[in-house]
């Protein structure tokens, strides 16, 4: 694994998918700036100076594309107890975000690398508010610093992937549902009210409504 860093890059997913051929697997691509980075379903991830925006890129050639969803959780899981570790009371929301009393601090985005419709591998990009001063969300957001934490970057870096190391070779699903408190409570996913019963091998939630237990991909929770 190398780290790779850079003052400012528009999106570090962009650039690792982008290049994904010049490096390997595991290498780390970190920036403390960017000029266009992004969230799931398109949404724009506020990147100034003060957080902590990097790109693992994965390359394995045993990845399969129904694994993605999953990968990107083990790398919520490795955030959150990175951050637990330092003393907050960090938790998982469902799919992928880590937040702490309420409000989010940490967002994660994963792209498939796809090339004449083969895939090659995955790239999953981590955003963590550390002492931002401008933060620009739609939904309550919080940083390490309001949470009292003071944190090296690059220390913050090592603790998450290996604690990414450690969980592929774990039961991830064991660890997501003791860190996120929504499991066995009703909560709304886009529209739909039911008993977030379960998340399978995949990362998928198993969602019990009135009319049985249905298999939910994605989608954005309330509660």
């Amino acid at each position: 694994m190398k780290i790779y860093s850079f003052d400012t890059l528009p999106s570090t997913n962009t650039y690792c998918v982008e290049n994904f051929d010049n490096f390997e697997n595991q290498d780390i691509i970190m920036a403390e700036h960017q000029t266009a980075g992004k969230g799931r379903k398109g949404r724009k991830w506020s990147s100034e100076i003060g957080g902590l925006y990097f790109t693992m890129i994965l390359k394995p050639s045993e990845i399969k594309t129904e694994q993605v969803s999953s990968l990107t959780q083990i790398m919520a899981i490795s955030v959150c107890k990175a951050v637990r570790y330092l003393g907050a009371s960090a938790y998982l929301k469902w799919p992928n975000d880590v937040l702490c009393k309420g409000k989010k601090f940490c967002g994660i985005l994963s792209e498939a690398v796809i090339e004449n419709n083969i895939f090659k591998g995955l790239v999953i990009g981590v955003g963590i508010n550390i002492e931002q001063k401008n933060i620009v969300s739609e939904k309550p957001f919080t940083t390490l610093q309001e949470m009292g934490l003071t944190v090296s970057k690059s220390g913050l870096v090592e603790d998450i992937i290996s604690n990414f190391n450690m969980m592929q070779k774990q039961d991830f699903v064991k660890d997501f549902k003791k860190l996120c408190p929504t499991i066995n409570k009703e909560i709304i996913v886009d529209g739909k009210k039911g008993v977030f019963e379960d998340i399978d091998n995949c990362g998928r939630m198993i969602l019990r409504t009135e009319k049985g237990r249905e298999v939910i991909i994605a989608g954005d929770v309330q509660f």
